[in-house]
């Protein structure tokens, strides 16, 4: 009996700390079940599951008229979560205005279709937001990188100025940002077989693209996407430090990184994410962080997304960044 079954089921969890006895299912042996899991182990929670395939229908939010394809590619449900383009909504409208910035990050071989699907948003084409209109948001192909990790050779670091009490390490390799090219998407072109200009390499570098430095006139945009190394990740057996690097300033103010992604995990030694952060008293030097360090940026810089919670909730992503806002807050208090 489903209904008997339910009520016997303990609540879904959701949270970064697994209970006592807990882990996650993909760890156990059932691993190999897990996208049909409330068919079977997990049948009490089935209701869970129709609930978000509902909630991403595009059901009521058409208004009966017949939406963009870069919004929804088979006419019938969301290609990419509402609580996304709530958030960004928010994040363009709300007042006093802020700068942001939208970094979107992939492994995969999707970034041209996510691009589109913004460039709709921001021209009125969602049917959720007829009336939003933000040029700065159109993405075009220069907007589009291909990131690398790539030997260091050629990146000069000045760690002269570096204090006695830290510790520098040269690392082997740092990341690269190529051209877009739409005649090669696939994730999986090595460094080597890449074609199109490098046009940032290094942490410096690489951060002025990303954060918006220096943009010439037709680069005036608050967007940007990028495809990352999945194979240098994937050789490093699914190291943090070999993943998706983002970079965080702990201990003065200025741009605030904050890297969603749902593959980011309680486990110093599987992380898709690379932290990089400033060492104290020199700035524009950044330094790759362990698993263990890593994990305690969570809430700060990194949240790991538990999908189920924007499917059912489309504020999610707004409370976890006003969440990172508040705990960075604290850590730059403590260092003024």
């Amino acid at each position: 009996n489903t209904a008997d079954y339910m009520n016997k089921c303990p609540g879904l969890h959701t949270e970064w700390e697994w209970p006592e006895g807990a882990c996650p299912y993909y760890k156990t042996a059932y691993k190999k079940f897990a996208k049909t899991f409330t068919k079977h182990h997990g049948s009490g929670y089935r209701q869970i599951a129709e609930q978000i395939k509902q909630n991403l229908l595009l059901g009521e939010d058409s208004g009966g008229n017949e939406v963009d394809a870069r919004i929804s590619h088979d006419g019938i449900n969301h290609f990419m979560l509402p609580a996304f383009f709530e958030c960004i909504y928010k994040l363009f409208t709300e007042e006093p205005r802020r700068k942001v910035r939208l970094v979107i990050r992939t492994f995969g071989s999707d970034l041209s279709d996510v691009a589109n699907a913004i460039t709709a948003f921001a021209e009125g084409k969602h049917p959720l937001y007829p009336d939003f209109r933000c040029p700065e948001l159109v993405l075009k192909d220069e907007n589009l990188y291909r990131g690398r990790w790539g030997p260091s050779q050629s990146v000069e670091h000045e760690v002269s100025s570096v204090s006695n009490d830290e510790q520098f390490v040269r690392p082997s390799h740092v990341y690269h940002l190529y051209e877009w090219n739409k005649n090669d998407t696939d994730y999986d072109t090595s460094v080597e077989q890449m074609i199109g200009a490098c046009v940032a390499q290094g942490d410096a570098e690489v951060l002025q693209v990303i954060e918006g430095v220096n943009q010439s006139s037709d680069q005036n945009g608050a967007a940007v996407c990028i495809q990352d190394d999945y194979n240098f990740w994937a050789s490093h057996n699914y190291a943090p430090h070999a993943g998706k690097p983002v970079w965080v300033r702990e201990h003065r103010v200025g741009a605030h990184h904050i890297f969603f992604d749902d593959n980011i995990h309680n486990d110093p030694n599987d992380s898709i994410v690379a932290v990089r952060s400033e060492i104290c008293d020199c700035p524009g030097l950044f330094q790759s962080l362990s698993g263990e360090e890593i994990i305690k940026m969570q809430g700060k810089h990194v949240v790991r997304v538990p999908t189920v919670e924007p499917c059912l909730n489309r504020k999610w992503f707004e409370m976890q960044i006003a969440r990172c806002e508040a705990n960075r807050g604290k850590v730059i208090d403590e260092y003024m």
